[in-house]
């Protein structure tokens, strides 16, 4: 591990929280983008403007995060598990509102949600079991870059952007190349990742079951119960 001083300790984690509050600005930016296209009723060229800035802060916070960081230092923890989930986020909101304005199928968009969801159950999940963070592999890059530009496109499509090209001329390869990402994306990453998988089955298979709960007795075969005896009409009479 390298030897930081303190200054440059310091500077590191100062970059790093900055590149925490770019993840939270995204967010900011997703709820404006469902916000804008929601009054509005259609994608507009402010939807397209939100989408464009949603994917470069996605491009910034990365290496932010790693400026002045050396090898050996560890990204903080509310870093890791706060950027995937917002990424989740705002896959599923643009992907929503292209599903909605009928531009991308039903099929791409539970593919493109099913599939982010389960990075983070597996990079949240290993963090848990103190695993190291699932870094991001050149195929899910690869993905990432494929969902943001496809989005980007068929939102400036949609809002009359790109007036001069039809979107039915790239629209069907466009999808079939998000979704095509989406499972190499996700085999290689399950692959990469096959001993977190491994550890979180094997521990559900060997989660101990709920003890039965004991029966409670009934009231009349009580310990310490004692019948009356049964006494004749003259002794209940006289007692």
């Amino acid at each position: 591990m390298t030897t930081m001083s303190p200054r440059q300790k310091e500077r590191a984690e100062r970059l790093q929280l900055l590149a925490n509050q770019v993840t939270l600005a995204r967010l900011l930016l997703v709820a404006t983008l469902a916000a804008v296209v929601g009054i509005a009723g259609r994608i507009d060229v402010a939807a397209v403007l939100l989408v464009v800035a949603i994917w470069l802060t996605d491009v910034v916070d990365g290496p932010l995060a790693r400026l002045g960081r050396p090898p050996g230092m560890a990204s903080r923890p509310e870093g890791q598990a706060l950027d995937p989930v917002v990424d989740d986020f705002a896959y599923a909101i643009g992907f929503v509102v292209l599903f909605g304005e009928e531009l991308v199928p039903l099929a791409l968009l539970t593919l493109v949600i099913a599939t982010r969801c389960i990075f983070t159950v597996i990079r949240i999940t290993g963090l848990a079991m103190g695993r190291p963070f699932a870094k991001p592999r050149v195929s899910g890059k690869a993905m990432g870059v494929s969902l943001g530009l496809g989005q980007i496109a068929l939102f400036a499509a949609a809002a009359g952007v790109m007036s001069s090209v039809s979107p039915s001329t790239f629209k069907a390869p466009l999808i079939w190349a998000m979704g095509l990402a989406c499972v190499i994306g996700l085999v290689d990453f399950l692959y990469a990742n096959r001993a977190v998988v491994a550890d979180v089955l094997v521990s559900r298979e060997r989660a101990p079951a709920a003890a039965p709960a004991e029966p409670r007795p009934h009231p009349r075969i009580a310990v310490g119960w004692r019948p009356m005896p049964l006494r004749s009409a003259t002794e209940r009479e006289h007692p």
